[in-house]
C-alpha cells in the first residue's frame, strides 16, 4: 500500500478493463469447448462414453477454482522443472501468456456445464419429429444439424452461458487473488481486508452493471435466434387484450376462476380412489381364495419369489453404474467431512497469496 489517496475513478478504469479482458477470455474459451464437446457427446449419445461424459461434466461443475488453479500452478511448475525452461507463467499479468492459466480456471465450470446442458438439449432436438422429416426431405446432416437443430437449442445454451457469468463472477476474487492477477476481483479482496467502504461498494455496482448488461445482450439475442419470441403479447391475447393491462388482469382472474370452479379435477380424483377401491376388493378375494388351496405350497412359493426379486434387485443396483459412482462419491465426501481437518491442518485464512522466488 502506498502512501498516497488513490481517486476511485482511478482504481476503477485500471482495475476494470484487465478483469473484462480475463472474463472475456474464460466465456469464449467456456462457449467454444463447452458447444463443442456437447455436440459431440450429442451426436454419440447411444453409445457408452455419453455416461462418461455426464460424470465428468458434473465433476467439472463441483471441482473448486482455488482446487483447479492450485492443481494447475503444481502442473506447470513441474512441468518447467523437468524441462528446464519456463512453460507457462504462474502468475503476474500480462495480455500474452499470462492470460492462459487464469482463463482456464475460470472457464472450467462454465465448459463443464455449457456442455451438459449441450448435450441434453441437443441430444432432446434430435429426437423430435421435424428433425426425422427434414432428413426425409433429403437435406444433410450439416445442414439438418446447424440450420434446424442447434437453432432450437441454442436458446438454452445461451441461458447457460449467462449462468456461467455468475459463475466467473463468484470464481473471480480467488482466480486473481491466486494468479497474482491486478484485476477488480484482487482489489476487492484488498479494499475489503483495509475496510475501505467506498472502494469496495463501487466495484460491487461495477460487477453488479456488468453482470446486467450481458443478461440485456442475451435477452436482445433470444429475439434475434427464435423468431417466435419477436411477436407481440397483442398476437397472443387479442390487441385490445394485449396493449391494456386491465385487460390482460381481467383475462388472468377468468383463468384463475374457471381452473378454480372447474370440476373436471375433482371428477379425477373421484374416479381414482372407485378404481383403488376395486383394486383392493379384487386384492382381498384373490387372497381369500388362495387361502383356501394349500397354505404351505403358498408359502414357500411366496419366499422363493421373494428371494429372487430381491436378488434381482441386487444385481441390478450392481449393474447400475451411476448409483455406485453416486454411493462411492457421498462416501467421499462423508470422508472429507469427518476427517477434513486431518487431512488439511493448515488454515486457509493464512494464506500468503503467490509468491515469485528466483523467477
Amino acid at each position: 500500500m502506498t502512501g498516497r489517496s488513490i481517486p476511485i475513478a482511478e482504481v476503477i478504469t485500471t482495475t476494470l478493463p484487465r478483469s473484462l479482458g480475463l472474463l472475456a477470455a474464460a466465456l469464449l474459451i467456456a462457449v467454444v469447448l463447452g458447444s463443442s464437446v456437447g455436440l459431440l457427446a450429442a451426436l454419440h449419445r447411444r453409445r457408452r462414453g455419453s455416461l462418461i461424459f455426464l460424470l465428468v461434466s458434473i465433476v467439472g461443475v463441483s471441482v473448486p477454482s482455488f482446487f483447479a488453479a492450485f492443481l494447475l500452478q503444481s502442473v506447470v511448475i513441474r512441468l518447467t522443472r523437468m524441462c528446464g525452461r519456463p512453460f507457462l507463467p504462474v502468475g503476474g499479468f500480462g495480455w500474452d501468456a499470462h492470460m492462459v492459466l487464469p482463463a482456464l480456471v475460470l472457464a472450467a465450470r462454465p465448459i463443464a456445464q455449457i456442455a451438459r446442458i449441450t448435450f441434453i438439449k441437443l441430444g432432446e432436438v434430435l429426437e423430435q419429429d421435424f428433425v426425422r422429416t427434414a432428413y426425409s426431405k433429403g437435406l444433410t446432416p450439416h445442414k439438418v444439424l446447424f440450420s434446424h437443430a442447434l437453432r432450437n437449442a441454442s436458446i438454452s445454451i445461451l441461458t447457460t452461458t449467462g449462468v456461467s457469468l455468475r459463475f466467473c463472477l463468484c470464481s473471480l476474487p480467488v482466480v486473481e487473488y491466486f494468479f497474482g492477477w491486478p484485476g477488480v476481483g484482487f482489489t476487492l479482496l484488498k479494499t475489503i481486508a483495509h475496510q475501505d467502504d467506498n472502494t469496495t461498494v463501487a466495484l460491487l455496482l461495477c460487477l453488479g452493471l456488468l453482470f446486467i448488461l450481458v443478461n440485456l445482450i442475451l435477452e436482445a439475442s433470444y429475439r434475434f435466434i427464435d423468431p417466435r419470441l419477436r411477436e407481440p403479447t397483442g398476437a397472443l391475447l387479442g390487441q385490445d387484450e394485449g396493449r391494456n393491462p386491465v385487460a390482460r388482469l381481467k383475462v388472468s382472474l377468468a383463468a384463475l376462476r374457471e381452473l378454480v370452479t372447474d370440476n373436471r379435477l375433482a371428477h379425477l380424483l373421484t374416479s381414482l380412489r372407485a378404481r383403488r377401491a376395486s383394486n383392493q376388493i379384487v386384492t382381498v378375494r384373490k387372497r381369500n381364495s388362495s387361502a383356501l388351496g394349500d397354505t404351505d405350497t403358498s408359502a414357500s412359493v411366496s419366499t422363493r419369489k421373494r428371494q429372487r426379486v430381491g436378488w434381482i434387485r441386487i444385481r441390478g443396483a450392481l449393474g447400475n453404474v451411476p448409483l455406485l459412482v453416486g454411493v462411492i462419491l457421498v462416501a467421499l465426501l462423508v470422508t472429507i467431512v469427518l476427517f477434513g481437518p486431518r487431512l488439511a491442518p493448515h488454515s486457509p485464512y493464512t494464506t500468503q497469496g503467490l509468491r515469485i522466488v528466483d523467477g
